[in-house]
């Protein structure tokens, strides 16, 4: 597809985004000739102290927004004009965006520790699942599928409903959980809990809770399993104070979110624009998707997709569905993978904030300074979220050809609609970003209309300043009652959990060029920083450098 280099930024109706003019200098114009995403230029030079590239907390195993602040060229002088409209933000590869995916059912009946429903096909391995819905008391989950699910059955349940169910549920699709009632203990078995529910799976999962030490690990502490209610912590991790410790709050698996980026960890509720049906109905492959063990019973939605339809097995790039539910059309679909989960942000959260300063074309912009003048106005825009499925379509809100988004972030004013994707990026071999090639997300802005409000380049054009603050939790994130949803992820983005530190780059490119490609000009090391965390407890020097 033909991309037009239109030149940045966002040709609206600037007063209803709050604009403000910023005089030029009295003396005579200087065009700014820098391109920086950096505070400290050669020799540690202030060059534009707002520049940024970073993410704050840093701390493995935080929530932490990330900012990306720079200044682009938009002269004929120098190394060139820089502007575009088409760009990504490659993310550390320590920061995870909400991971985890859920599946809908209906209730039928039941109460107690049983909710019934009239259909749970495909749910059958569902075991240790957390579970919410109406009357769901915190930390609940499935402990078993009975009755068949042909189509009825019955999701029986480690706590007891409040009252009567109803509605809707929506269970997890992983065996991440916590429970309430474990005794920990410094002798073996160091974990017992009568609604653990421990089983095979369980072994090598994460575990976490008020006297569980671990800071000798090389990695979080992990289970061992012994019965349906006893297991074992590493020999690294010492269980704290005066022991046994009654009636605590232990969670299993909260770490490993995201582990992994081909066939193991927990997949997350998605958006893949490459599929292909087939099987007469009954298959849809992409190479984008990435299947998953946990997509294993996620429904599949999307046109020529009828319902019920779901995920009965799997391949890396093939999902066999229950039924011949899809259409068997030729040409690539558009398809999602399962329910957004209970921590998920709500569609419409605000997520990103986005400044910039340029100077405007009165031709557009009435009332605004001669461009001669080398004037320039900052505004901003709030960018909400949008969960797969419910993606706003439109020409400036195209998701990139061969990807899988687990959200779109969409910037709205009254004159027009843009968008960005956050893209989960497989690890390298499979991952196709040539600068991070471990598991990441890249924060994609396709095609932002920019253009009808700049001024035109020439020897004196200012350059353009853009921000852009990707928030670590929404509103309704922050509403959620604690021990609602799979433990650890009620944030939008977050670090890794680590005993070892890291160290990672953030790039932001201009894809006009191609798909991760720096910008040709000029130094390509003023578009990347790279942040390092040190090793042990979590403290504030992590060092986020010009490296």
């Amino acid at each position: 597809m033909h991309r037009v280099r239109l030149r940045w930024v966002i040709p609206f109706a600037l007063a209803a985004i709050g604009m403000c003019v910023i005089a030029p200098a009295a003396s005579a114009n200087t065009p700014n000739l820098l391109n920086t995403c950096k505070a400290a230029g050669p020799g540690g030079t202030d060059v534009t102290g707002a520049a940024e590239m970073g993410h704050y907390p840093a701390w493995p195993g935080s929530q932490s927004n990330l900012r990306v602040a720079c200044i682009f060229n938009h002269s004929t002088g120098g190394s060139g004009d820089f502007v575009s409209s088409t760009f990504t933000i490659h993310d550390f590869s320590n920061a995870v965006i909400h991971n985890g995916a859920a599946r809908t059912v209906a209730s039928s009946g039941g109460g107690g520790t049983t909710i019934t429903t009239a259909d749970c096909r495909g749910m059958g391995a569902w075991v240790n699942r957390g579970i919410t819905g109406t009357n769901v008391v915190a930390r609940t989950f499935v402990t078993s599928v009975t009755g068949g699910c042909a189509p009825g059955g019955t999701l029986n349940l480690n706590i007891a409903l409040s009252g009567a169910p109803a509605g809707n549920y929506l269970v997890e699709n992983s065996n991440t959980r916590a429970v309430i009632d474990a005794t920990v203990d410094a002798a073996a078995p160091n974990i017992t809990s009568a609604t653990a529910n421990f089983t095979a799976a369980d072994n090598g999962l994460s575990v976490g809770g008020t006297f569980i030490d671990d800071s000798a690990c090389a990695a979080p502490a992990t289970l061992t399993v012994l019965t349906a209610t006893t297991a074992n912590i590493p020999a690294c991790a010492t269980v704290t104070g005066i022991s046994p410790h009654l009636a605590q709050t232990v969670t299993f698996g909260a770490t490993q979110d995201g582990a992994g980026a081909t066939t193991v960890g927990i997949s997350t509720t998605r958006t893949f624009n490459d599929g292909t049906f087939g099987g007469a109905g009954t298959t849809i492959t992409s190479t984008a998707a990435r299947f998953h063990v946990s997509d294993i019973g996620l429904k599949v939605a999307g046109a020529g997709i009828t319902q019920p339809c779901f995920i009965t097995a799997r391949t890396n790039t093939v999902a066999t569905l229950s039924s011949a539910c899809n259409d068997n059309t030729v040409g690539t679909k558009t398809v999602t993978i399962g329910d957004p989960t209970f921590t998920a942000p709500t569609s419409t959260d605000t997520v990103m904030t986005q400044g910039t300063q340029l100077p405007l074309n009165p031709g557009f912009v009435t009332g605004s300074r001669p461009c001669a003048e080398d004037s320039a106005a900052g505004f901003g825009i709030v960018g909400t979220w949008r969960n797969p499925g419910s993606f706003v379509p439109g020409a400036f809100a195209t998701q990139p050809a061969g990807t899988k988004a687990v959200g779109q972030i969409v910037f709205a004013t009254a004159v027009i609609s843009y968008a960005a994707f956050v893209i989960e990026v497989p690890a390298a071999p499979i991952g196709t970003d040539p600068l991070i090639g471990a598991y990441h997300f890249n924060v994609v802005f396709p095609s932002v209309p920019t253009g009808l409000a700049l001024c035109g380049s020439t020897a004196t054009s200012p350059g353009l300043g853009l921000s852009i603050g990707l928030n670590a939790t929404t509103a309704s994130q922050a509403a959620i009652p604690n021990g609602s949803g799979r433990p650890s992820t009620a944030q939008l983005r977050s670090t890794r959990a680590s005993n070892t530190g890291s160290s990672s780059t953030v790039y932001i490119t201009d894809d006009v060029n191609g798909g991760g490609v720096k910008w040709l000009a000029g130094t390509n090391a003023s578009f990347q920083r790279q942040c390092i965390i040190p090793a042990g407890t979590p403290d504030i020097n992590f060092q986020c450098g010009d490296g």
